[in-house]
């Protein structure tokens, strides 16, 4: 259900900022950092709020107001905050006010921030979360009609 959604947030990363390296499922991954195997940083590991409450609009659309949070991840050997702010200021400049699309069809509102937050628990690890509230169109089981002969309705499911 949410991949379609993370797929549409990840091909605008890949496609616009190639200074990211990875984009991924968050996992509370930069907390684990020492234990688990080292991304190729930058990363940003994307987050939906849970839980999604889902509503029917007709006759298989539904919709759920979303807050999506970006967490951009940088390691760097130096102590300054410019680059990380930057690339923060770059990744925030591709997502404000994009629709996530599937197949050129919007699967989403416009993207809007809400909250921006600086986490820097680490010594050369710095996180900045980047949340929007944007809300999810779901078709997939949208009733899509047919014309034929016999008048018959086909459900896509």
């Amino acid at each position: 259900m949410y991949i379609n959604y993370y797929n549409a947030i990840k091909t605008r990363i890949n496609q616009r900022l190639n200074t990211i390296k990875t984009v991924d499922w968050f996992n509370d991954q930069y907390n684990r950092y020492q234990e688990t195997k080292a991304p190729i940083l930058p990363a940003v590991y994307v987050e939906f709020a849970n839980p999604l409450q889902w509503e029917t609009k007709g006759d298989g659309l539904q919709t759920a107001p979303a807050q999506i949070t970006l967490h951009l991840v940088v390691f760097d050997l130096i102590e300054q905050a410019e680059p990380s702010l930057a690339l923060a200021s770059e990744l925030h400049k591709i997502m404000h006010r994009f629709k996530l699309k599937e197949n050129n069809a919007d699967i989403s509102t416009p993207l809007m921030r809400t909250s921006s937050e600086i986490d820097m628990p680490f010594d050369q690890l710095k996180v900045i979360k980047l949340s929007y509230d944007t809300t999810l169109f779901d078709t997939s089981t949208l009733r899509v009609s047919v014309a034929t002969n016999m008048n018959i309705d086909v459900e896509r499911i």
